[in-house]
């Protein structure tokens, strides 16, 4: 039975929200006859670093949506285990603790828009106020969405189904999907899990940070699933060698 909410569906729109408010910002000050000096500068300047953003984002999104659409579907689809509460828990706990690095990378972020305002404001404190102003909206957008961000994660976690669900060109475990086969994501290998052999450990390169970022994802077999776990070994043939373990 298909019991996932999450589609993917929600976040493209957003995305093509925020590019229509981006081109917006940066397209609108000279019909609108903005003083430049007094924020008009600031805001094209705003405008465009949102408009990349969501541009350089909009492939990646759209891509998740569609594999998402395919699990809702069945289509591709390797397994889709369901677990007990109290295994589930503990993972769980986990995932709310790699919560944290967002919340501070959103206030590091907040914090050079900031400083980058009071810079230029103090280089002519009469023409920059306005621009110190923005840059200070900035800061608190993004200090207050990635607190907003980690807060939904951790209520996402809480309420989130039991499962797992593993397919040909993705996996989606507590809440996460990550998709294989892309520009982002260079699936490596896929083995059991060495320590306890308890679960099924994929090897991938994350490449949406500028350089390629080795990742494991770790997805629990349930009992009685080890032959289907060992049927999807095989069906990637990525085995793990001890070169690839070494730069994880």
């Amino acid at each position: 039975m298909n019991t996932l909410s999450y589609t993917g569906k929600k976040a493209v729109i957003i995305n093509r929200v925020l590019l229509l408010v981006g081109l917006a910002m940066a397209f609108l000050p000279r019909p609108l006859m903005m003083d430049m000096m007094d924020g008009g500068y600031a805001l094209i300047f705003i405008g465009a670093f949102l408009s990349l953003t969501t541009l350089v984002l909009t492939p990646f999104l759209e891509k998740r949506a569609q594999l998402m659409g395919k699990i809702h579907q069945g289509q591709g689809v390797l397994a889709w285990w369901r677990y007990p509460n109290t295994k589930w828990e503990k993972q769980k706990e986990k995932e709310i603790a790699d919560l944290f690095p967002m919340m501070t990378g959103g206030i590091a972020l907040g914090a050079i828009f900031l400083l980058i305002g009071v810079v230029v404001f103090f280089v002519d404190m009469d023409e920059n106020a306005g621009f110190l102003g923005i840059m200070a909206l900035v800061a608190i957008f993004f200090v207050g969405m990635t607190q907003v961000l980690a807060r939904t994660g951790k209520k996402r976690l809480n309420k989130m189904e039991n499962e797992a669900v593993i397919h040909e060109n993705g996996l989606y475990f507590m809440g996460s999907l990550t998709t294989f086969g892309s520009n982002h994501n260079k699936l490596e290998a896929v083995g059991f899990d060495t320590e306890h052999g308890d679960a099924l450990d994929f090897y991938f390169i994350e490449f949406r940070r500028g350089s390629g970022n080795h990742q494991i994802v770790s997805i629990p077999i349930p009992s009685g699933e080890e032959n289907t776990a060992a049927k999807i070994i095989s069906y990637y043939n990525k085995p793990v060698t001890e070169e690839i373990r070494s730069r994880y």
